[in-house]
C-alpha cells in the first residue's frame, strides 16, 4: 500500500473512531458530522469524502466492533451439552452490547438490514456466516443426540438467527429491562426448536 493510500486509511480509522466516541457520548441524532470532524481533526468535508453521509459513518464505526464481539463470544465458546445454554451465551455478549448502546443500536439495525449499499452486503455477509457456524453446532448436538437429526441443521440454525433478531429488536425497543431478561426472553423462544424426540 503507497503512502497515500497508508495515510487515507489512517484518516478513516482517525474517522471512525471518533464517530463512536461522539455517537456514544451523544446519541445519533445529537451527533453531528462536524463535531466528528473536529474530534478526529479533519474537516467536516473529510468526513463526508470518506463516508458520504452520517449514516453510513455511523455503520462503518461500529461494524468492526460488533464483529469482534462476535468473534470474542466465538472464542469463549465450550460446547455444553445444552444447547440452548451454547446459543444464550453466545448472544448475551451481543445483546450486552446493544443494551449498553440502545440509542445507536436503533439505527444500526435499521441501516444494517435495510440497506442496499456496502453495509448490507456486509451485514448479509455477518448473517451467513454466523448461520453457517451456528449449523456446524447444531449439527455436533445432532451427533451427541442432543437435537433431533430429522430436521436440517441449516433450517435451525435460520430459526435461531431469527429469534436471536426477534429478542434483539425488541430488547433495543425497551421491551426487556435487562440483559438478563433479555436472555431469558431467547431461551424460552428457542428451546422449542431443540426438543428431542
Amino acid at each position: 500500500m503507497g503512502s497515500r493510500a497508508e495515510q487515507r486509511e489512517r484518516t478513516a480509522r482517525r474517522i471512525r473512531l471518533a464517530a463512536r466516541e461522539v455517537l456514544l457520548e451523544r446519541g445519533y441524532d445529537a451527533a453531528t458530522i462536524t463535531e466528528v470532524g473536529k474530534r478526529a481533526g479533519v474537516a467536516h468535508g473529510t468526513v463526508l469524502m470518506h463516508f458520504g453521509s452520517k449514516s453510513e459513518l455511523a455503520t462503518e464505526a461500529f461494524t468492526d466492533q460488533i464483529s469482534e464481539l462476535v468473534e470474542s463470544a466465538w472464542a469463549q465458546h465450550r460446547m455444553s451439552d445444552d444447547p440452548v445454554d451454547d446459543f444464550a451465551g453466545m448472544v448475551k455478549v451481543l445483546y450486552a452490547w446493544y443494551h449498553r448502546n440502545a440509542d445507536v443500536a436503533r439505527h444500526l439495525l435499521r441501516e444494517s438490514i435495510f440497506s442496499t449499499g456496502s453495509a448490507g452486503e456486509r451485514y448479509t455477509t455477518e448473517v451467513l456466516s454466523t448461520i453457517e457456524r451456528w449449523s456446524d453446532l447444531i449439527v455436533r448436538h445432532q451427533a451427541a443426540g442432543r437435537i433431533d437429526r430429522r430436521y436440517s441443521a441449516t433450517d435451525l440454525a435460520q430459526s435461531v438467527f431469527a429469534t436471536y433478531t426477534f429478542v434483539l429488536l425488541q430488547g433495543v425497543r425497551g421491551r426487556y429491562d435487562s440483559v438478563d431478561d433479555q436472555v431469558a426472553g431467547f431461551r424460552e423462544l428457542v428451546s422449542v426448536l431443540f426438543i428431542t424426540t
